[in-house]
């Protein structure tokens, strides 16, 4: 995402990179994504790139360019944004919020609340992480590390993190946030947001994307969904 940095860790045709994010999480991506730099760079940015997106949209003359949900930029005096590659943009949309600020405005909402509030409709994309595009791991850790909390990119160790929850087949005692865990087999294969009364919060290919379910629908799916269910857990609120 933009902002984040990366551990570039191998270069192959000269035009991918294979690197090592923040969580962990290994990828290739292409150079033209990443802005390069030695690691005294990287770290001065980061210590300076303390401003989060709210759903900002830049402009700099005729250039548009919209921020991802939790994107990173560098807030100046003025209220301009620096970006990774050092241009300088003025805020036309949205807000650019610093990052007390944004975990403050995102501990108004219940997890599932912030998380239909910035990516509802948003289409599935294995391995996204935006508003353009994300999976229900990316969900589930994108509005956690909206409130400050960090959570691990996969689903199967997802169900590893916070507290167990005991299973209850009526959800009596879950609360509000709490991640319900999946598994087709033997491997936790999809994660949701408990919303309360009955209600999930996920991205789902089945369903096109991220939106709130009845798990106790009488619909096929919601049954499927209530077969897998392995395992709900709480992480630090």
């Amino acid at each position: 995402m933009q902002g984040e940095r990366l551990d570039l860790l191998e270069r192959r045709d000269g035009a991918w990179l294979r690197v090592r994010a923040g969580d962990g999480y290994h990828a290739w991506t292409h150079a033209g994504y990443v802005a390069v730099g030695p690691v005294g760079w990287a770290d001065d940015w980061i210590e300076r790139a303390a401003g989060r997106s709210l759903g900002a949209d830049l402009r700099l003359e005729d250039q548009r360019f919209r921020l991802a949900v939790g994107a990173r930029v560098v807030v100046r005096r003025n209220g301009q944004v620096q970006t990774a590659d050092g241009r300088i943009w003025n805020v036309s949309a949205g807000v650019v919020l610093s990052e007390p600020a944004a975990r403050a405005e995102a501990r108004l909402l219940a997890p599932p609340e912030w998380a239909l509030r910035w990516f509802s409709g948003a289409p599935y994309l294995w391995g996204g992480r935006t508003e353009w595009g994300i999976d229900c791991s990316g969900l589930v850790q994108g509005t956690y590390a909206a409130r400050g909390i960090t959570l691990p990119r996969d689903s199967d160790l997802q169900s590893l993190a916070g507290r167990e929850v005991k299973l209850d087949p009526a959800g009596t005692g879950y609360e509000a946030g709490d991640v319900l865990c999946f598994a087709d087999g033997q491997r936790i294969s999809h994660v949701a947001l408990w919303s309360g009364a009955g209600r999930i919060v996920h991205s789902a290919l089945s369903r096109g994307g991220v939106g709130s379910d009845d798990l106790f629908a009488d619909a096929p799916g919601a049954k499927r969904l209530r077969d897998f269910l392995v395992a709900v857990r709480r992480p630090g609120r």
